[in-house]
């Protein structure tokens, strides 16, 4: 099955892409089911790698937002807007397709100092320069190699860095994404091995993948048993900290962090997860 890049060409009476999305997430019943199933499998969230995963995208967004100008992509009701304020951003500007999603951001976060929300699509021209651009689940509500390549360019400041977490092409996910179909919109799709490969060859993204074996082992773990903190979880954890750098498995987690530099910063880094040579 194609991954979202690869969907049918749309007709020309039909709406963009971003604004189907929009409109199906703001009647709510998408986002339900899919929070309904998840519950189910409970133990896949609260296990070990999934914290780890969570550790390791907030470091990431910490140590890049402190005194810099932030963009939050597709922010939805504006928690990350909020945490990166948190973590000491000089500004943040939050944008979504959902007017409904950010009038909640602005009634919730909008008092925050420098802290801003606007209602448009990332295909959409955005003024400003920003030193860190951040996204969660949301690279896959649009067309990002159209988009992504103009926000690189136009917006992401010199020795800047994008930072997202998204759902990838893991083999329960891509189960579910058949067989639940209530769960997800028409356009949405985790993003494939193919994705990864543009990602990679266009800006030279680095990837961690998250959830490999410990994904199956939840759903295991929450049918058959009271705790995630369990022999079979920490297994699948430890397991899943030697696979997560074998690059052919970039597109196989539940999640991945993707990260993604512009030259010319002086002290950019390598996280230090992320050191060591690749798995074959």
């Amino acid at each position: 099955m194609p991954g979202p890049q690869a969907s049918p060409s749309q007709s020309s009476t039909e709406a963009p892409r971003h604004l189907r999305e929009a409109e199906l997430y703001d009647e709510g019943r998408v986002w339900e089911t899919s929070n309904r199933w998840n519950q189910r499998v409970a133990h896949v969230f609260l296990g070990s790698n999934t914290s780890l995963g969570e550790q390791r995208f907030h470091s990431l967004l910490s140590e890049r937002a402190r005194g810099r100008r932030v963009m939050d992509v597709g922010c939805g009701p504006g928690a990350l807007s909020s945490e990166l304020h948190a973590m000491g951003a000089s500004s943040v500007y939050g944008f979504d397709v959902s007017r409904k999603e950010i009038e909640r951001a602005r009634a919730d976060h909008g008092d925050l100092p420098g802290v801003t929300f606007a209602v448009h699509g990332a295909e959409e021209p955005i003024p400003g320069q920003f030193d860190l651009i951040a996204g969660r689940s949301v690279l896959h509500h649009f067309d990002f190699r159209t988009a992504l390549p103009l926000i690189f360019e136009r917006n992401l400041a010199p020795g800047g860095r994008m930072i997202f977490m998204e759902p990838m092409s893991h083999p329960l996910t891509l189960a579910f994404h058949r067989l639940v179909r209530s769960a997800h919109t028409r356009d949405e799709w985790p993003l494939t091995p193919s994705d990864i490969a543009w990602l990679q060859e266009r800006f030279g993204a680095r990837v961690v993948p998250i959830n490999l074996l410990s994904f199956p082992a939840g759903v295991v773990s929450s049918l058959l048993l009271s705790s995630p903190d369990n022999l079979l979880m920490r297994c699948a954890d430890r397991a899943d900290r030697r696979l997560e750098r074998r690059r052919h498995l970039a597109a196989r987690g539940r999640q991945g962090i993707i990260i993604i530099d512009r030259p010319g910063e002086p002290h950019a880094h390598r996280p230090r997860f992320m050191e060591g040579p690749a798995g074959a």
